[in-house]
């Protein structure tokens, strides 16, 4: 699936006031991690592994060579 960045600015501007609203410390991101976790299977990326206690893990596919 291709994600494109242009046109995207509102969702990214979404993501950044819902991160800052409540703010988490250190290694206490749990709810960040849920939050980034659900909009990536939002985006149809259900490769998400959560690892220890805040750490994310994401296999993205591409095509071709970058």
């Amino acid at each position: 699936k291709c994600l494109r960045i242009a046109g995207s600015t509102s969702r990214v501007l979404k993501n950044f006031d819902d991160l800052h609203a409540h703010p988490e410390g250190a290694f206490e991101e749990f709810k960040t991690v849920e939050l980034i976790k659900s909009r990536l299977e939002s985006l149809g990326i259900t490769t998400a592994q959560v690892m220890g206690k805040t750490g994310l893990i994401v296999d993205i596919q591409g095509k071709g060579d970058l």
